[in-house]
């Protein structure tokens, strides 16, 4: 008998639904409301030395410009599955590249992590998805608040798309020595 009065507890207290949660810190609040569909296309971006990275772009179903997010740039290939978590930015109006680093997934060549090749990549990179014509030319980080162009992950901070300074990136993206190490040693690309 007292196991049925637990079992008929616990099963109510998992079928109350919740009052939904609001976050205090802004970092996980975003209220733009979801209006576009998502369509996707797996793109090879060219690099300056004849390579290419395999990336998938996410994009809003709907004419314009749209500001650009590199939601992740990854040597793990899990295009799909971080490509299924941008598409909440994507129904909010960015676009979404989720990109192969050089040498993983279907990026061919040789996998060479915070090198100086893995920044001019990341350069090119920005430099081409700021130069289509669905881009704004501006980006945006994982927050889709403020102009970051890059992963708002560590890998950006190391070596990323931001750290290479590419000129079609917003001054606010531009790296620094404190949130980018690699800031003072970036090669010339």
């Amino acid at each position: 008998m007292m196991y049925g009065r637990i079992l008929a507890a616990l099963s109510t207290a998992l079928t109350v639904p919740l009052a939904p949660h609001t976050p205090a810190d802004p970092f996980f609040s975003y209220d733009r409301p979801a209006t576009y569909e998502v369509r996707t296309e797996r793109v090879q971006v060219p690099l300056r030395d004849g390579g290419h990275l395999a990336c998938d772009l996410h994009r809003p179903a709907a004419d314009g410009r749209f500001p650009v997010i590199v939601y992740d740039y990854t040597a793990y290939d899990q295009l799909e599955s971080l490509g299924r978590a941008a598409a909440y930015f994507v129904e909010r109006g960015y676009n979404a590249a989720v990109c192969n680093a050089r040498g993983s997934g279907d990026s061919p060549g040789h996998l060479d992590p915070f090198s100086a090749q893995e920044q001019r990549d990341n350069y090119d990179l920005i430099e081409w998805l700021a130069a289509r014509p669905w881009s704004t030319d501006l980006g945006g980080s994982r927050r889709g608040t403020r102009p970051v162009p890059a992963s708002s992950g560590p890998a950006w901070r190391t070596s990323g798309p931001a750290c290479s300074s590419p000129p079609r990136t917003a001054p606010a993206a531009r790296p620094s020595t404190s949130t980018c190490p690699c800031a003072q040693n970036v090669p010339q690309v």
